[in-house]
């Protein structure tokens, strides 16, 4: 091996035992974490300029920012309703923080079929249901046999958008966005 892939091996390893580290260490229980590269600039003067002033310019830093299951559902949260759990969206079809429909509430009853609880209507305005509920949905419809490969926070939250295929929608692509969007200023604010 040459010095550069062992170097290559090094930062692969301290990156996945740092998301080992934060799975096993998250505090909420999180089972799920997604590495993200977040890109930062940075003002710099060189030493070694000839001028007085500097040389000013730009290095750019990539680190891995990792995300939890839960970071998500912070996230669709926010998106939906901006954690008002009395909303009232889409014509009164959509209730609570998470804006979920009755026919949600039935597929994920329907995942849970063989446990002694189902979901009801009014599980929708509380928030800890209906993380469960969204769980249960995903188990249903963000899987691997369904999507042919491991699925993303992407994909989930496109599902969550537009229904058991919203994840190959083209109209679910913003929603994504705006979700990614605000799990990044989530985790920028805990820094």
């Amino acid at each position: 091996m040459t010095k550069k892939d062992l170097t290559y091996l090094a930062i692969t390893l301290i990156i996945v035992g740092i998301a080992v580290f934060v799975h096993f260490t998250d505090g909420r229980g999180a089972k799920d974490v997604l590495l993200l590269e977040s890109t930062k600039s940075y003002r710099f003067s060189s030493p070694f300029s000839s001028s007085k002033a500097g040389v000013a310019g730009t290095r750019t830093e990539v680190a891995p920012v990792i995300f939890t299951f839960d970071d998500l559902l912070d996230a669709i949260e926010w998106v939906e309703s901006k954690g008002d759990t009395n909303a009232v969206g889409d014509n009164g079809r959509a209730v609570g923080a998470y804006q979920i429909h009755h026919c949600f509430v039935e597929d994920a009853s329907y995942a849970r079929k063989y446990d002694w609880h189902n979901f009801t209507d009014k599980d929708r305005l509380n928030k800890k249901e209906c993380r469960e509920m969204i769980r249960c949905y995903m188990s249903l419809y963000a899987s691997y046999g369904r999507l042919g490969r491991e699925p993303t926070f992407e994909d989930i939250a496109r599902i969550f958008n537009g229904g058991p295929d919203g994840w190959k929608k083209k109209s679910t692509k913003a929603y994504w966005l705006k979700v990614k969007k605000r799990m990044e200023y989530l985790k920028m604010r805990i820094k």
